[in-house]
């Protein structure tokens, strides 16, 4: 499981984090125009999807960061 993550989001860290915000942002664009949204609330759906999406990046790192370590401790530090 760990090996597809990484192939995934290592090597695509910035589409996964467009995708986190834009498809959050589009979530509450669509949740504020069925409920009748002013200014305000619309405001506040994008500082949402901004609080989201720098949720997602930290753990995005925080996972790639604790999978470069278990990596690096089980590889043979003993080579030739």
């Amino acid at each position: 499981m760990e090996e597809i993550f990484n192939l995934i989001f290592e090597r695509n860290k910035v589409v996964y984090v467009f995708l986190t915000f834009f498809s959050t942002l589009g979530v509450s664009y669509f949740s504020a125009f069925i409920f009748g949204a002013n200014t305000y609330e619309i405001i506040s759906h994008i500082s949402f999807s901004i609080l989201v999406t720098l949720v997602s990046a930290l753990f995005t790192a925080n996972k790639l960061a604790d999978a470069k370590v278990k990596k690096a401790s089980t590889q043979d530090i003993t080579k030739d």
